[in-house]
């Protein structure tokens, strides 16, 4: 049997990681950084790679508080190794995600039960945003990643001493986005009531989890004072403990999100969901919805929940579609033979979408060529626009001056300079010169 398992999977489970690499990593940096969160991210990772200060985060010349920094750490290795280029940070997310489909094969092939591992990988390299923020210079793919091998490791666990690994997993999860995985606390500590083990297990497994979190945050507290955890843990992760989008308008829009999120898996999801609900007193089940449920709630009960921050929510449910197919073959074969059926269709549709939809689309900025003759050029920058800030920093690779309020301004602002700005908002007769234009946006410079 264990022979027969070798050859058949093996070869699969190879060509799925290969197959989730091509989708992940194709034109992978073909498109310019997005406007905000994406060039944001990656100005912070390419100080940390040129300055080597891994504590003090910076965005410009300013503090960044708003997120812990293993991703951005994993960014700015990238940067090192690889140089300034779109590719290196997404290709830093891009491989945690990676990973993450790695990680649960080599779980189907060790534990002996491919079907759910395998399934479980296929939902989530098809699901829509999960692939679209993988693909992104965004943070969520470590996060996912961690959060992946914590619970996976966490589930499977039969001994004390085998939860530490799962801890340190969630530890390394709570320093990519802020506070997030602070729902999957619970969780963790219900699988580790259903280990063997007394005190001694239990101080091992809470040191385990609190260890990486603790060093990180008080490195920070001796740095930036009380005012770092106040505004990191607090204020953008647990947002400031408001409960403010419990309403049938909010849950709607929130439905909304997910449906578009998860695309034709929206029914396959549902039904595993009610399968489990009808099985909770299996152990396997018991987690993993107890895992969803306590994810979920922050979403349902925020007004500034988006879609993109549904991503906590992929894992649970992927591992319920692969449990519910695994449980069809354990019930009756040719049951388990139509569930794979309907399930290869769903797969294959949603793959071609994701392939056509988000894999081969390339966007491009191109007002961007106006910041990259910008950085090349000796002269204070400044602007009045400041939707695109982060995007505009990035490729300018200088401090921008946002200290340009009216168009009378070029008149009393310390020459030479240059202005990136809309033609329509300067005045007649300004004296500048055109360097060059995109449209209506025009570089220009002032003697």
């Amino acid at each position: 049997m264990k022979m027969h398992f070798k050859w058949l999977w093996i070869p699969t489970f190879v060509i799925v990681a290969f197959l989730s690499a091509l989708f992940l990593f194709y034109r992978i940096g073909q498109s310019d950084m997005a406007p905000f969160d994406e060039a944001w991210y990656a100005v912070v990772s390419r100080n940390i790679a040129r300055n080597g200060d891994v504590f003090r985060l910076r965005f410009a010349d300013k503090h960044f508080w708003d997120h812990p920094p293993v991703g951005l750490y994993l960014q700015a290795v990238n940067v090192r190794l690889f140089g300034d280029a779109p590719s290196s940070y997404r290709g830093a997310m891009a491989m945690s995600g990676l990973l993450t489909i790695v990680f649960l094969l080599v779980m189907g092939i060790k534990d002996n039960r491919p079907i759910p591992y395998l399934i479980t990988a296929l939902v989530l390299v098809t699901t829509r945003w999960w692939l679209i923020r993988v693909r992104s210079g965004n943070m969520e793919a470590p996060m996912l990643l961690f959060q992946t091998m914590a619970f996976v490791l966490a589930g499977r666990a039969k001994r004390g001493r085998d939860l530490w690994i799962a801890g340190l997993m969630w530890g390394l999860s709570m320093l990519t986005k802020s506070a997030i995985s602070m729902t999957m606390f619970p969780v963790m500590l219900l699988a580790g009531l259903r280990v063997e083990g007394g005190v001694k297990k239990w101080m091992i497994f809470l040191f385990s989890l609190f260890l990486i979190p603790f060093v990180w945050y008080a490195i920070s507290y001796f740095i930036s004072g009380p005012d770092y955890i106040k505004f990191n843990l607090f204020h953008v992760g647990l947002r400031d403990g408001k409960v403010s989008g419990l309403t049938e308008t909010n849950i709607t829009k929130v439905v909304l999100y997910w449906r578009s999120a998860v695309n034709k898996w929206y029914w396959p999801i549902n039904l595993s969901i009610i399968w489990g609900l009808f099985n909770l007193k299996k152990r396997k089940y018991f987690l993993v919805l107890s895992y969803l449920f306590i994810s979920a709630v922050p979403y349902f009960t925020s007004a500034e929940s988006h879609i993109w921050h549904l991503s906590p929510l992929y894992i649970p449910v992927a591992i319920l579609v692969g449990y519910m197919i695994e449980d069809a073959f354990k019930f009756k074969k040719l049951l388990g033979v139509l569930a794979m059926t309907v399930f290869g269709y769903l797969f294959v549709s949603n793959a071609l979408t994701a392939w056509k939809e988000t894999v081969r689309v390339v966007s491009t900025y191109p007002e961007l060529r106006l910041l990259r003759k910008a950085s090349l050029r000796p002269f204070a920058l400044y602007t009045n626009e400041v939707s695109y800030m982060p995007q505009w920093i990035y490729y300018a690779d200088k401090k921008i001056d946002t200290n340009f309020h009216k168009s009378e301004d070029v008149f009393t602002i310390s020459r030479p300079f240059d202005l990136l700005t809309h033609d329509y908002f300067l005045p007649k007769d300004n004296g500048g010169e055109i360097i060059d234009r995109e449209r209506d946006l025009v570089l220009i410079h002032f003697k």
